[in-house]
């Protein structure tokens, strides 16, 4: 039996709009200045160290590619993939907290909002984990539209477009 779920499919529409981003910019040449003083800020992301930058980019790189296989996944009701993907999101080591006065850490270069909504995607991809693990088709697709939710408030808070590599 085929199954439509209209809101999540507005929800993956959705995020493929928000995560558009805008046009690539030229390149520029090379520079004599330290990596992470290269770019001027345009968005919060932009503010960050290249540093910082460098480290977040392949993990942004595995969320989006295993939401954008999580949407297909919860629809065809392929609990041991989407329980193996969401698993690995909610189980992936977080970027701690900066420890309390320290300011030469790369820790330290990222907004308190990252540290939440890295706690909102480890909860979001639990549940899902959980409703994959019982089998529960509208719990999955609740928590799965929470995550992309979570995704999509973080990008729009940091200003940052997804990696796709």
């Amino acid at each position: 039996m085929l199954r439509v779920f209209l809101p999540s499919s507005l929800m993956v529409l959705a995020l493929g709009v928000a995560f558009a981003g805008p046009p690539e910019a030229p390149k520029r040449a090379p520079s004599s200045a330290p990596a992470s003083a290269q770019a001027p800020a345009t968005g919060l992301v932009d503010a960050l160290p290249v540093e910082v930058r460098t480290l977040l980019k392949p993990r942004m790189a595995r969320h989006i590619r295993d939401l954008k296989a999580l949407r297909g996944k919860v629809q065809a009701a392929d609990w041991a993939d989407v329980w193996h993907r969401a698993h690995a999101i909610a189980e992936e080591p977080p970027i701690a907290r900066p420890v309390a006065g320290a300011k030469d850490t790369l820790n330290a270069a990222l907004p308190a909002a990252f540290f939440e909504h890295q706690d909102r995607l480890n909860a979001e991809a639990t549940a899902l984990a959980a409703a994959a693990k019982a089998k529960d088709s509208a719990a999955a697709e609740a928590a799965f539209d929470q995550l992309a939710i979570t995704c999509v408030k973080c990008h729009g808070h940091f200003g940052a477009p997804p990696h796709s590599d």
